[in-house]
């Protein structure tokens, strides 16, 4: 009877149940502490070895997100903290509740005057050291101090933008407000950067938008499995997984096949050729687009009560003679001698067509301000320091004055 008891005790329910989770507790046990073993010697490897810090403290907010039809445009209230090799200087540029770079000197609930600036990421703020020091900023100081008008500035620039984003955002802004004056401070970012002729495509959404963005949304359309941000998920879940991927990868960078500005995307769709115009345009061509551009900026500008002019932006290859320090950031960028001859040739080339084509509306061509300085004005082939932006919005203002005058008398 003793014997039977014994053996009911041993296989009743409750000791298979006990038995069980201690099975199931001591493989949970052999699995989980070996894992986050791993776990810890990754962060603490990551931690001590790399530079740019563990994936979480490396990964940013998108900053510059995808618009349909502006491309990449700046993130609403946000702080873009800017860095540039070689610069010690600390630069940032925030934006406000429409992504627009911030003028902070002036605000009027109803100003006298409203100018409308576009641009590229020059006459957002890149370069200068905050929004007090970009040329807008500066250009609605001297308005408001010499002419005594409650002027209100609207830097519309965008980062990357070239003239077809410009019209399309004098277009958006005047649907909805007025303004009496729009003024675009470009041509940089219309001249290609690569030795490479340019297509029509080209003029109107940018490369990196295109083989990106547009090719995610072509494999949508036919269907086709996408995997968008895996590598980057995974990182972000184990340190394990981070520390791999650094070492199959060799460094601790992002590698992505088809980059996208402010975000991890990884594309690998083929580029769908058949809607695009691959035929290469030569210099001419690209400034006739570019004219067409602005021309129309000014036909909306005009319908919507506003004054229109173009003025065409100095760069570093308009300067004869390259400061110590500014040859010094160009060397940094790793550009050879060949590489500096090229882009100089390109923007010759294009600004010379983009003076000789028909333009309708009012241009003012600044591009040789700075030919003879020998002062440091450049932190790199196109952004202009605290002096160059001042200098800059000074010769702006006494080359607009006739017009800001007519307005203010109207």
């Amino acid at each position: 009877m003793k014997n039977d008891g014994i053996k009911e005790t041993e296989s009743s329910p409750s000791n298979l149940k006990t038995s069980i989770i201690k099975r199931i507790f001591f493989w949970s046990l052999i699995i989980i502490v070996p894992l986050a073993l791993m776990e810890l010697l990754s962060f603490t490897y990551i931690k001590l070895k790399s530079e740019r810090g563990t994936y979480r403290e490396r990964i940013k907010p998108v900053d510059s997100p995808y618009h349909p039809y502006l491309g990449y445009v700046q993130a609403p209230d946000f702080t873009f903290k800017i860095y540039k090799r070689g610069i010690s200087r600390k630069m940032s540029i925030k934006t406000d509740e429409n992504g627009y770079s911030i003028t902070p000197a002036f605000s009027y609930k109803d100003p006298d005057m409203i100018i409308v600036v576009t641009g590229g990421s020059t006459i957002f703020g890149v370069g200068s050291s905050d929004n007090s020091t970009t040329v807008p900023s500066i250009i609605e100081r001297i308005i408001n101090q010499r002419l005594n008008l409650r002027a209100e500035v609207v830097n519309m620039a965008l980062r990357g933008g070239n003239s077809f984003q410009e019209m399309l955002l004098v277009n958006r802004y005047l649907a909805e407000n007025r303004a009496s004056l729009v003024l675009s401070i470009a041509g940089v970012n219309d001249v290609d950067p690569s030795p490479f002729l340019i297509t029509v495509e080209d003029r109107f959404l940018d490369k990196h938008v295109w083989n990106n963005a547009v090719s995610l949304v072509h494999r949508a359309e036919r269907g086709d499995l996408i995997f968008i941000n895996l590598v980057h998920k995974l990182r972000s879940w184990s340190y394990t997984f981070d520390l791999l991927y650094r070492q199959i990868k060799g460094d601790s960078r992002h590698s992505r096949i088809g980059w996208v500005r402010g975000s991890s995307t990884t594309i690998t769709a083929p580029l769908v050729s058949k809607i695009r115009r691959d035929k290469s345009i030569d210099f001419k061509q690209q400034a006739m687009i570019a004219a067409t551009q602005y021309a129309a900026a000014y036909q909306i500008s005009k319908m919507n009560a506003a004054d229109f002019i173009m003025i065409l932006q100095p760069s570093l290859f308009n300067k004869k003679k390259w400061s110590a320090e500014e040859a010094h950031r160009i060397k940094k960028r790793k550009w050879d001698d060949e590489i500096i001859k090229t882009l100089r040739q390109n923007q010759d080339q294009y600004y010379e067509a983009f003076r000789k084509t028909d333009k309708p509306f009012q241009f003012i061509d600044l591009s040789e301000i700075f030919a003879e300085f020998d002062d440091s004005l450049y932190i790199d082939h196109c952004h202009y320091n605290d002096l160059a932006a001042e200098k800059f919005a000074e010769i702006i203002f006494e080359s607009i004055l006739p017009s800001l005058q007519q307005i203010k008398q109207r």
